[in-house]
């Protein structure tokens, strides 16, 4: 089906076809043949991702979106209309976000603006964390890391309030503000320092 679509058309997606979305055609296909399609997109990605009903199509663009984000190198991620991303990000869901592995989630977040995150649904944002391994966590940038927190927290509290309100240094967010003040006194003083 894929091999009728001229992708290079400006108007790929109006003569493409008939009755059918972009979106049910790669319904059909497995999550292989849809990496291996988006990959020979090179540049041709962003058009496609602009053609495509990420709203009206987001079931069957869950397994696309996946797929997509698990080909993009830093480059891609950092040339990649925010806008998509968010639609790829969100649309692939919290529950299946953690289906990427924690390199690509890393590159992901590691390449994104932070304010890029605080379009992501709360759900979204824990999956990516909760799939990261504490080493990398503790090497993003402070703005992403508190921002991170702050999508987060909607979703912990129902979006009813932040973290400003929890005391307690035993919770996890206050290990991983230990950790941060830690990657950071390493990054100062060297890690040879603690080994003596």
């Amino acid at each position: 089906t894929l091999a009728r679509i001229d992708f290079q058309a400006h108007d790929f997606d109006q003569e493409v076809l008939d009755g059918e979305s972009l979106g049910d055609i790669y319904a059909t296909l497995e999550r292989d043949s849809l990496e291996e399609h988006v990959e020979q997109l090179g540049e041709g990605l962003g058009q496609v991702l602009e053609a495509l009903d990420f709203e009206g199509d987001s079931g069957n663009l869950e397994d696309f979106s996946l797929g997509t984000l698990n080909t993009l190198d830093d480059n891609e991620v950092r040339n990649l209309d925010p806008k998509h991303l968010v639609d790829l990000v969100n649309t692939v869901g919290g529950d299946n976000i953690i289906d990427l592995d924690a390199e690509q989630i890393e590159t992901i977040v590691d390449n994104l603006e932070a304010d890029t995150l605080t379009e992501f649904d709360p759900t979204v944002v824990g999956g990516m964390f909760a799939g990261l391994k504490g080493e990398q966590i503790v090497t993003l940038e402070e703005e992403t890391l508190i921002v991170a927190l702050e999508v987060a927290g909607a979703d912990l509290l129902g979006g009813l309030g932040d973290f400003n309100d929890i005391s307690g240094e035993a919770t996890s967010f206050g290990l991983l503000a230990e950790a941060t003040d830690l990657a950071v006194a390493l990054e100062q003083d060297g890690s040879s320092q603690l080994q003596e």
